[in-house]
This record gives structure tokens, sequence and C-alpha cells, in this order.
């Protein structure tokens, strides 16, 4: 089922008009990110500091994958919703397509599959993150359903693949 122009743009102005939402959608997207890169920055250094054979593996498998997202994302240049729909998004943003796959929650998926490497729990807190800020985005009107989907995904495969396959 699509969504029409004036549907998304009424979901929007909807979500806009709750005066919370205005502050709360771009500060917990902020938010998510950093303590995203925080939390692997601190996994990453624990893993340094017991000299852990994970290290390099963490360090390149989402680094690969953040690449590769990056290249099919600018291959296919999607465009954002507020490109389609002609409307400000809640979360700013002055990029202008490469929209699909959603790079942020591609890297959440990956830095989750890598924390799966070394702790179950601390792998479903990130995949938790991931889903949190895959809606985030949605709302915001940075990115379709559909982006954020196949970002999870695509950082999910990726991180199959070079966990599990390649390494």
């Amino acid at each position: 089922m699509k969504v029409t122009k004036d549907e998304y743009r009424n979901i929007i102005a909807y979500v806009s008009n709750i005066r919370i939402t205005g502050v709360v959608i771009p500060v917990m997207d902020k938010l998510i990110t950093l303590l995203t890169a925080l939390g692997y920055a601190a996994f990453l250094y624990i893993l340094f500091r017991t000299k852990s054979p994970l290290l390099v593996r963490c360090t390149v498998v989402p680094a690969v994958g953040f690449m590769i997202c990056t290249m099919v994302r600018n291959m296919l240049d999607w465009k954002r919703p507020y490109e389609v729909y002609e409307f400000e998004p809640i979360i700013h943003k002055e990029t202008f397509g490469k929209s699909f796959p959603s790079r942020h929650v591609c890297s959440i998926f990956l830095i989750a599959m890598a924390f799966l490497q070394y702790d179950l729990s601390m792998a479903m807190v990130m995949a938790l993150l991931g889903v949190i800020l895959a809606i985030l985005r949605v709302f915001g009107g940075v990115h379709f359903p559909k982006d954020v989907i196949a970002g999870a995904l695509f950082g999910i495969f990726l991180g199959a693949i070079g966990f599990y396959i390649f390494w």
C-alpha cells in the first residue's frame, strides 16, 4: 500500500503539531546516534585493552559494511520524503537524495552484529536502539519506511556475511 503525498504530509503535520514531538524526535535521533558511537568506541576500547582477537574483526566488518552501504545509496540516489512530498522534515536535513538504504540504520545494525560476537545482551540493546532510530527517522520525515527496513536488513546481512562467511 503506497502512501499518497497528502497522506504523508498529513502524518508529518500531525506529528509536528504535537508540541513535544518537534523537540523529542530530533533530540532522540541525535542522542541515539551519539550513544551508538560512544558505545561502539567503548566496545572497541574494551576489546583493545583485553587484547581480544575480536578487535580487528569488530572494526573491519562494520567499516566495510558502512562503505558498501554508502556506495549503494550513492549509486541509487533515491529521493527523501521531504523532497518527494515537499515538506519541512522534523529532523533538519540539508541532504538531497541518498535515502535508500538508511545509512544510520544500517550502521547501528552492523554495530549490533559486532556486539553479537561478544555479548548477546549488548547486541539486543543495540538492535532495540536501531528499531527506535528507524522509527524516529521515518516520523522525522527523512526516510521512507522502505529505507529504514532496507537499512536494517542490509546491516544484518552485511554483518552476517562479514562475521560468519568471510571471517
